[in-house]
């Protein structure tokens, strides 16, 4: 199969410089290896911080070796955000095009997790470590036809080695921010070098296509396709949530309310839990589950000082074992990775968290596709738009610290008609908001139309 050219105006000069610009970051990196070497253990201290260790091999050598012959699409996910937005993406390409293998790479242990459970039948590794000799055996041992950035994830070697091979790098539901943009900017001609190597960006919004235009990218090369998140489907475990009730030993539904603070953030549990008293006081069966962001920080220390009144329990153990009902008393701590809507499936009313502390809050619509009532804080700039949209359409709350979060719990606790009513609206505008994956799929074959013949 004959690869189409990295981009339409390519020729020998540009070859040339591509060529050159490789051997001297190449060079760069022989000469600077010890130093590297050194940093990198002082930073791992001494490759005993998990987060930096696992995987290391892999990303260096250990690629997996592609079998057959089947054209190959490479989509690149750095970590489990990235990874979650693949699944909709790969599924449409796949619906598509079932005769070409799809395979994905992560840069994190966390994105391997997450990957590995919604591809469990295709070709989950490690992206390599931006290394000629790494990226060259990764591209030897997968041969793809194509790649796929998600989001944004420029590495020199990475991107020159593949234009070099003739392989098309194209970003996918890109995004930048003004700072990024600002910073790329001041990398001067470097910048718009690289950047002018990709061979298309499909981005979120018309804001993001002008800062990749800013950036480097050519404006023939860009286009909005929309944003692949309104088009993630929940994993199939989280299924109506009755499941996780049961695992619980709860009812599947009434009795109680069940609120569920995701992606939280240090201070927000300690927060949320020093507020339970006030809505036990108003609706004692209420039910709290807790899943922090990052569950690596969840040490016996942590928990502690939470200073709950109620018993913290670990989902983990609780699924290691074999049930049992859990009384009101308890509060369950996920301590697990990509489980999220499982327990947002479950709720009754969520909090997502990350917006009462300043971090710029979590995806709102995680909980609003599952037509729950959610609620977040005025910390929710990562995701402006969506908040916009579904607030101006009355759909969820936003609270401004958390004296008004308390008091917009206990609103609905005790309004279970106007709960089901936000949620039933939250799930009607999430949904006009699909419809990526199906363009994204589309506009992957318009750029490299030498595979696609029409």
């Amino acid at each position: 199969m004959k690869p189409c050219a990295p981009e339409p105006a390519a020729g020998c000069a540009s070859r040339t410089v591509d060529l050159f610009a490789l051997g001297t970051i190449g060079l760069l990196q022989i000469l600077l290896s010890p130093l590297l070497a050194i940093v990198y253990l002082v930073v791992s201290r001494g490759l005993t911080r998990p987060k930096l260790r696992r995987g290391l091999w892999r990303k260096f050598w250990g690629f997996p070796l592609r079998e057959g012959d089947a054209p190959c699409l490479w989509v690149h996910a750095v970590s489990v955000g990235e990874a979650q937005l693949a699944e909709p993406l790969v599924d449409a390409f796949a619906s598509r095009h079932p005769e070409w293998d799809v395979v994905i790479s992560v840069s994190t242990f966390t994105g391997m997790e997450v990957a590995r459970k919604r591809f469990p039948r295709r070709l989950v590794f490690y992206a390599p470590v931006d290394w000629s000799i790494s990226v060259g055996r990764a591209l030897r041992r997968l041969r793809p036809q194509a790649i796929v950035l998600l989001e944004l994830e420029l590495w020199p070697v990475f991107l020159l080695s593949s234009r070099l091979r003739g392989i098309p790098v194209l970003v996918a539901n890109g995004r930048m921010t003004e700072r990024s943009c600002r910073r790329y900017e001041r990398g001067g001609p470097l910048s718009r070098f690289l950047f002018r190597r990709l061979h298309a960006a499909g981005v979120q919004n018309v804001e993001y296509a002008e800062r990749f235009r800013r950036a480097g990218v050519p404006s023939e090369r860009i286009e909005v396709l929309g944003n692949l998140k309104y088009d993630r489907r929940a994993p199939a475990e989280a299924g109506d949530g009755s499941e996780t009730r049961r695992r619980l030993g709860w009812p599947a539904e009434g009795g109680f309310t069940l609120l569920v603070a995701g992606c939280t953030h240090p201070g927000e549990e300690r927060l949320l839990c020093g507020l339970l008293p006030a809505w036990r006081a108003a609706e004692p069966g209420i039910r709290l589950i807790l899943a922090p962001r990052h569950v690596e920080r969840l040490s016996g220390a942590e928990l502690a000082s939470w200073e709950s009144d109620r018993r913290l329990l670990r989902w983990s153990r609780l699924a290691e074992a074999s049930g049992g009902e859990l009384g009101g008393d308890v509060t369950v701590v996920v301590d697990t990775l990509g489980e999220l809507e499982r327990f947002y499936a479950a709720a009754d009313l969520v909090f997502v968290g990350g917006s009462l502390v300043p971090h710029g809050g979590h995806n709102m619509l995680e909980a609003t596709r599952l037509g729950k009532a959610t609620i977040f804080g005025p910390y929710h700039e990562n995701f402006r738009d969506e908040a916009a949209y579904l607030l101006e359409g009355h759909a969820v709350e936003c609270v401004r610290d958390a004296e008004e979060l308390e008091e917009r719990v206990l609103d609905l606790l005790r309004g279970p008609d106007r709960r089901r009513r936000l949620g039933d609206d939250a799930r009607a505008l999430t949904g006009r908001l699909q419809g990526a994956a199906e363009r994204h799929a589309g506009w992957i074959e318009a750029r490299i139309p030498a595979f696609f013949p029409r």
